[in-house]
């Protein structure tokens, strides 16, 4: 243990220092292993770490007491995630595997190696649980857009937007409207120094986070599927091509109106992003943001991308993404760049994997990737238009140049032309003098050797194109022989080296075949020697090995002695214990046998108890029954005297009722005779009614006419006569009768409906008397039942025979209580006695343990010294005086092998250096004569081509030099006079047109004035353009220099950030700190080991160069201060991840939580379904805050997609 006042503090500023970083956490200290420093624990409502302080040689007792103090808090502790923390402190050796051996272990809980020194939280910034220290307040990462910088550096506005928008204008447009002019003059750029732009002044951003998507005919999502996000993660699990990439690409949709990754198909957004069969129907993706407590829906369709619903509003990108990223949208930021700048501090996609390729290649980002992850494509785009800009200036500038001096050449030989031709056409132009010119020429000709057979003297053209070709000829004859006449020389030099050449091959030879017969005769001799030295030198081992085993039987002897003494003690003692051991497994079986009858007993009494308490119980409520029922009988008698009262009413009702209906029936009966009679007779009454109506025709007074009545007045007479006509005496009666008939029908009816009535009545009564018996009886049927179940019968007696029952019951019960007590406490005796006779039983066992361990290790140790000696072929059972004498007689012989091997060696030695002498004289005559044998070679090969190429000039070998100069010279001739021949042709030629060479003067000086004004429009070209040149050389070295300088303040601010996480989510072992620098624009990625900058991807594996840009992507949005936005998003972030890189980066993910630039929320999806698991396991304490979905399969509506409980 270590024991400096420097080790002894650390707990204590280990506990300072994680209250600073972890504010919510409590920490205590535990004493947990005797002689070492405590374990510091620090407990959070979800995690328990122990931070532990030691050399290598601590570990395994703190380890091990850490996992016993847990066993003792498992309730407590055992949903909680656990971690170990071992610190080593400063200046503290351990081996260098320590750290990946206990770091790999992930048995029973997560391991961490920490190397502490001065800077504690330095120290501890690799634990990925922890926050991450917050960087310099106030300090952007990001410089002006390239736009904003270039015009604040004096460009047009036009230009610089010219410039650095994408598909806004083409290089060549830009450079021919600089040419005229519509970007004004090339003044010079303001400045091209870069600055890094810090902003002391923070903007203050809201901060967002999505609360639910819906996604409906998008990408592989057709039917509409709703999602809702956790607070802190949501974690998408399925198969590869299951839609969870599509679910990112809605995201991304939703919030920029694109998607990044399809910016490149050749169809376009509108046909790669909708789904395959929505048809006509409308691709929408509904994104809900919760921003200052406040919810906003965000709708956007794919017919019309540019622009999203935000509450029903229609909103523009740029103020989408303002709402998102909790800002106000700044006039000068281009919508493009807010939505590269989103996509890299919000967005890890599948594509920013294929990074890693750049990485694994050169060990570096280049300047493009860069800008995606920092978000400079704008200075990307500007830059590489700056320089193709730059590139047509320089371009045009040099062809301007070009033609301006091809022009100005072209006058000068012109005009050299002109001035030629013309003093040659001003003398020798009359017939006469051109005749007298011809004949000459002609004869001179013929006097030459040239034959002019078929060319008119006069047809200079002719007469000159025969005389190039003779000279031409003439020069190719002249070079062919003078090559022939190097050819001669070299041929003679090489016919001489070759005789001297081919002596030389026989000696060498002779002297290989003689040192090769040396050189045998020397190995044969050496590989005797050779083979009795490794024979001298076997007998000098094995002597050795003898000697050298018995010297350790020597020195092990009294140990195999002692061992053999203490073997049979101990197996003495164990005997003996075994005998002690069976006398106590005896008193154990008797005194188990004692407890099993007391448990036995207890058991029956106890059961015996529990029938007595039934007992009392069914007695008790039996009784209670006998008092309900006391009240209960006296209802049951009236019911019963109701019930047979009622039982005779209805019948004799029901009579009464029967003689009604009777009466009802035969009254209705004859009701329908009378109408039936009163039918008949108005049926025959109609010929009297038509009689009287005829006489009512002849009526003149008040006397009726055949009754002699007299009426009184006409009028009555009439009336009566009417009432006649309407009635006849036979229908007046049966009216009569009818109406009375009817009247009788009605009461007899009536007294029916009252007789029903009140039968009803009774029987209501009589029912109700019934049920209440029924259920009165069933009651005495109960008790009845219950009364038998306990030996009693209903009767007057009963009460009294129930309290006697009563009173017997209880005394029962109570004598049941007091046995179980009694026997209660034999059972405890019996316990304490099987305890005792245990506890005995273990003490011996445990000594009986203890000797048996004792004695395997006693035969342990002497079945090893016995193996030992066997092989070495040593009997340890002898006496040490005897071992020694053997020994010394080693020794001896040993000296005498020792000498022989000496003399052999040196004489092994001598043929060496003889057998080595032979074997260098045999090689350099082997090389002398495969140099000759080169060389000859060679020289065959050199005059075997140099006679093809004498063969090849119509020349033979033995020709002479006098013959070859004498060819030289009269070629030299030939072509001399072929050539004077020519220009006289030529003068005569001129001589001849000299009407026809006014107008080619003429043309030649056209042609000169042409020349001079492609000269003059060239120039004026180049003087227009090379300020041009100036100026796209400046606007480049501005942006160029402003993204390095971009680059490498984020590296200054972040690097140290960038190096943590990469520690966080997995440390390579053997390997320094990675460190990050600038290069330009683009970032170096390097790692130190042993002072050695080395390149990482030469030795780290795919996962640990996953890593690092992992690492790159969360530093920029961890780090981010542009967008107040939580969620970052990474589409299957794990790729050749192992189970050690997924814990670290959950405990990242946990970390980067209580991280001071806020709270975030991640969307990870996954194939993996370990992640899924940990991540279940890691975040289930956040609630409702962590989500998990599953994508289990895919059809024609889309992926089924179904939420796991965290």
């Amino acid at each position: 243990m270590l024991q400096s006042p420097e080790v002894l503090a650390l707990p204590l500023k280990l506990r300072d220092t994680l209250s600073s970083l972890m504010v919510e956490a409590t920490f205590v200290e535990e004493a947990l292993s005797e002689d070492r420093l405590p374990v510091l624990l620090m407990l959070r409502s979800h995690a328990v770490t122990a931070f532990a302080v030691g050399d290598e040689a601590d570990y395994e007792p703190l380890y091990d007491a850490f996992k016993k103090h847990y066993l003792k808090r498992t309730g407590e502790w055992s949903a909680k995630d656990v971690s170990f923390v071992f610190c080593v402190p400063e200046k503290t050796t351990v081996h260098e595997s320590f750290s990946s051996r206990v770091e790999v272990d992930v048995y029973f809980c997560r391991k961490y190696v920490v190397h502490l020194n001065r800077d504690l939280a330095g120290s501890l910034a690799r634990l990925p649980f922890l926050p991450l220290s917050p960087v310099t307040p106030g300090i952007q990462t990001r410089p002006p857009s390239a736009q904003t910088l270039l015009r604040q550096r004096s460009l047009k506005a036009e230009l610089a937007k010219a410039l650095v928008v994408p598909s806004q204008s083409s290089a060549s447009s830009i450079f021919s409207a600089c040419l005229e002019g519509l970007y004004g003059v090339p003044d010079k750029v303001t400045s091209t120094s870069a600055e890094a732009h810090p902003d002391p002044t923070t903007e203050e951003r809201a901060q967002g986070t999505i609360k639910a998507i819906s996604i409906q005919n998008f990408r592989a999502y057709r039917t509409r599927k709703e999602f809702e996000f956790g607070s802190a993660v949501t974690i998408l699990y399925g198969p590869n091509g299951f839609g969870k990439t599509s679910f990112f690409d809605a995201i991304d949709f939703a919030v920029t109106g694109g998607v990044g990754r399809l910016a490149k198909t050749s169809g376009g957004l509108a046909t790669a992003a909708k789904h395959l069969d929505s048809g006509d129907e409308s691709t929408v993706v509904t994104l809900t943001l919760e921003r200052e407590g406040t919810q906003h829906v965000i709708t956007r369709n794919l017919a019309e991308h540019n622009n999203a619903q935000v509450n029903g509003k229609v909103t523009s990108r740029k103020d989408v993404l303002s709402l998102l990223t909790g800002g106000a949208p700044a006039a000068a930021d281009r919508v493009e760049n807010m939505v590269a700048l989103f996509r890299a501090t919000h967005l890890f996609s599948q594509d920013s994997q294929e990074l890693t390729r750049d990485v694994a290649e050169k060990c570096e980002l280049p300047s493009d990737i860069v800008s995606r992850m920092l978000a400079f494509e704008d200075y990307v785009s500007g830059l590489k238009k700056a320089e193709d800009v730059l590139k047509l200036a320089r371009q045009t500038f040099a062809e301007a140049r070009k033609q301006f001096q091809s022009a100005h050449n072209s006058i000068e030989a012109e005009r050299g032309e002109l001035k030629r031709l013309e003093s040659i056409a001003s003398s020798g132009t009359s017939p006469d003098a051109l005749d007298a010119r011809f004949t000459e020429l002609e004869q001179t000709l013929l006097a030459s050797g040239f034959d002019v057979s078929g060319i008119s003297v006069r047809d200079t053209r002719a007469l000159r194109a025969m005389l190039e070709s003779s000279a031409t000829e003439a020069t190719s004859s002249r070079a062919r022989v003078s090559k022939a006449l190097e050819h001669v020389a070299a041929l003679k030099t090489l016919d001489g080296q070759r005789e001297s050449m081919r002596a030389q091959l026989d000696e060498r030879k002779a002297q290989v075949e003689e040192t090769e017969t040396s050189a045998n005769e020397a190995s044969e001799r050496l590989g005797l020697l050779t083979s009795e030295v490794a024979q001298l030198k076997a007998q000098e081992q094995s002597v050795q090995n003898q000697r050298d085993w018995f010297t350790w039987a020597a020195s092990v002897q009294p140990e195999y002695a002692q061992l053999t003494a203490q073997n049979q003690a101990v197996a003495e003692s164990l005997s003996k214990l075994n005998q002690l051991l069976n006398e106590k497994r005896v008193d154990q079986s008797n005194a188990l046998v004692a407890r099993q009858d007391a448990a036995a007993s207890l058991q029956r009494l106890v059961a015996s108890q529990k029938i007595a308490e039934d007992a009392v119980a069914r007695v008790h409520r039996i009784k209670e029954q006998a008092g309900h029922w006391a009240q209960t009988e006296p209802r049951l008698v009236a019911a019963k005297a109701i019930e047979a009262k009622l039982k005779g009413l209805p019948d004799a009702t029901r009579l009464r009722l029967s003689e009604a209906q009777q009466a009802v029936t035969v009254q209705e009966r004859l009701v329908a005779r009378v109408e039936q009679e009163l039918s008949s007779a108005k049926t025959n009454d109609t010929r009297l009614q038509n009689l009287i109506a005829e006489l009512r025709t002849h009526v003149d007074c008040a006397t009726c006419l055949l009754c002699g009545h007299n009426h009184g007045s006409l009028e009555a007479l009439l009336a009566a006569i009417d009432r006649r006509m309407a009635q006849s005496n036979l229908i007046v009666q049966l009216n009569e009768t009818l109406a009375t008939e009817r009247t009788k029908l009605q009461t007899q009816m009536a007294a029916r409906n009252v007789l029903t009535d009140e039968l009803s009545q009774y029987e209501q009564q009589l029912n109700q008397a019934m049920v209440e018996r029924d259920e009165l009886e069933r009651q005495r049927t109960a008790y009845a039942s219950a009364l038998t179940s306990i030996g009693l019968s209903l009767s007057n007696d009963t009460t009294r025979l129930l309290t006697q029952m009563s009173i017997q019951v209880n005394e029962a019960e109570n004598l049941a209580a007091n046995s179980v007590h009694n026997s209660r406490q034999l059972l405890a005796a019996a316990d304490a006695t099987l305890a005792k006779a245990q506890d005995d039983y273990q003490v011996l066992e445990r000594e009986r343990q203890a000797s048996t361990t004792a004695l395997e290790g006693v035969k342990d140790q002497l079945n090893e010294l016995i193996t030992e000696a066997s092989r070495g072929t040593v009997n340890l059972s002898e006496s040490l005086p005897a071992l020694a004498a053997q020994l010394s007689d080693l020794e001896v012989r040993l000296v005498q092998e020792g000498l022989s091997i000496k003399n052999a060696s040196t004489l092994l030695d001598t043929q060496k250096s003889i057998h080595a002498a032979a074997k260098a004289t045999l090689a350099a005559a082997r090389t002398g004569h495969q140099e000759a044998a080169q060389i000859l070679n060679a020289y065959d090969t050199k005059v075997q081509s140099l006679v093809a190429a004498l063969t090849a000039g119509g020349l033979h070998r033995e020709v002479s030099d006098e013959q070859l100069h004498r060819r030289i010279q009269d070629a030299s001739e030939r072509e001399t006079i072929a050539l004077q021949l020519r220009d006289r042709v030529a003068d005569i030629e001129v001589a001849v047109d000299t009407a026809a060479t006014s107008a080619a003067f003429q043309n030649m000086r056209d042609r000169i004035l042409v020349s001079e004004k492609a000269a003059e429009q060239a120039d004026e070209r180049a003087r227009k353009v090379e300020p041009w040149v100036s100026y796209f050389e400046d606007v480049t070295k501005l942006l160029g220099s402003q993204q390095a300088v971009a680059t490498e303040h984020f590296i200054k601010q972040y690097g140290a950030r960038t190096a943590v996480i990469q520690q966080r989510l997995r440390p390579v072992y053997g390997f320094g700190e990675i460190e990050v620098s600038s290069k330009d624009s683009a970032i170096s990625i390097r790692v130190h080991r042993k002072g050695k900058e080395l390149r990482p991807t030469d030795y780290f594996s795919q996962s640990q160069v996953q890593t690092l840009v992992l690492g790159l992507f969360l530093t920029a949005c961890s780090s981010q201060t542009w967008s107040g936005f939580s969620s970052i998003m990474m589409d299957d972030p794990v790729t050749h991840f192992d189970d050690l890189n997924t814990y670290a980066l959950l405990d990242l993910i946990l970390g980067l939580q209580s991280s001071p630039e806020g709270q975030r929320q991640f969307v990870i999806s996954t194939c993996d379904e370990k992640l899924l698991q940990l991540a279940r396991q890691k975040f289930r304490h956040m609630g409702d805050a962590a989500k998990f979905y599953r994508f289990s399969a895919i059809g024609s509506e889309g992926p089924l997609v179904s939420q796991i409980p965290g």
